[in-house]
């Protein structure tokens, strides 16, 4: 028989219930220790994904930057390429003597042939430039007919497109073309460019109920103002 001093010298051992509680302790700190790692972990994972996208952000603004960029000097370059195919144009058929012009069939004058596109008739030219006319003469109604041709004949092919019939004020790329091709080199007005942006601006004052402003009647426009329009 064990005596009581041999029984308090055994190690202790647990009673069932014991085990329980320990166990279900033992599985809640388990669940803890879990939830812990879950949580450091989404907040690491939620950090990782917003760094990302702010250099997702960052990427994409460069991106956009350089491709405005790029569009402005595709379009600085296509109008300066407009602007000389048009001078060229133009310097060609003043060299062109009225003689030159006359068939045995039937004569044409060289007005006709600088009145006159290629692949445009005569009919549908008249059109056009009634068209235009009338246009312009909505701000000066005595403008002359002749003074309006010679402003057609020295845009030509600009005409057709939708991107260059029309005046965007709000472009400055576009403002300084006009001052540049049509002001300084064909009006022959010299100034510094802020003055003659401001005269363009003029013009922008004036036809700003206009939406969508006619070129041909912006520059005739700029010639009257300047009292040029014997120059043309």
């Amino acid at each position: 028989m064990m005596t009581t001093t041999k029984l308090l010298d055994r190690p202790f051992i647990a009673t069932p219930v014991q085990a329980v509680r320990s166990t279900r302790r033992a599985y809640l700190g388990a669940l803890g220790l879990g939830y812990d790692f879950a949580v450091a972990r989404a907040e690491r994972r939620r950090t990782q994904i917003t760094e990302l996208f702010g250099d997702l952000v960052s990427r994409g603004e460069t991106l956009e930057a350089d491709a405005k960029t790029l569009l402005e000097r595709a379009k600085q370059e296509a109008r300066a390429l407009t602007g000389e195919a048009i001078d060229a144009v133009e310097d060609a058929v003043e060299d062109i003597t009225e003689s030159e012009l006359v068939t045995e069939d039937a004569p044409v004058t060289a007005a006709k042939v600088a009145a006159k596109p290629k692949g445009v008739s005569l009919d549908e030219m008249t059109d056009a430039l009634r068209a235009h006319v009338e246009r312009v003469q909505t701000y000066d109604p005595m403008a002359n007919p002749a003074m309006v041709a010679k402003i057609v004949n020295h845009l030509g092919v600009a005409l057709r497109s939708r991107d260059t019939k029309f005046v965007a004020c709000s472009d400055e790329a576009e403002r300084k073309t006009v001052a540049e091709s049509w002001l300084n080199k064909k009006l022959g007005v010299s100034a510094e460019p802020a003055a003659l942006d401001a005269k363009v601006m003029a013009v922008c004052e004036m036809m700003k109920a206009d939406r969508m402003k006619d070129r041909v009647t912006f520059y005739y426009l700029i010639a009257k103002n300047e009292g040029l329009l014997g120059k043309l």
